[in-house]
């Protein structure tokens, strides 16, 4: 089976019409994520000066915060397959120089 434009698992989706759904709802999604997110924060207990992997980072909301737990001495690096998503991602973590975004 091949990926379609219309397919939620293809990157091109996401790159696409997935990408701006997204990105017109990711408050809502992230404010309707925090429950999970924070028992997520609970079992990485992530510490100062760790280096952390974020795959499927989204908009960065997780990023951020696991930046700020890591600290100055640490890094973090988000990893999403959504240029567009990422691009929002970088511009709500200017500032944050422990926290990097790739595709």
């Amino acid at each position: 089976m091949t990926s379609t434009a219309a397919d939620p698992g293809s990157p091109e989706y996401w790159n696409g019409e997935g990408g701006r759904r997204w990105l017109a709802h990711m408050d809502q999604t992230e404010r309707l994520l925090e429950p999970l997110t924070a028992s997520l924060y609970e079992a990485a207990a992530v510490a100062a000066g760790e280096a952390v992997l974020d795959i499927g980072c989204g908009g960065g909301a997780t990023s951020r915060e696991l930046a700020e737990r890591a600290g100055p001495a640490g890094r973090v690096t988000g990893v999403d397959v959504s240029a567009p998503i990422l691009a929002a991602a970088r511009e709500r973590a200017r500032g944050l120089r422990n926290l990097a975004f790739m595709v």
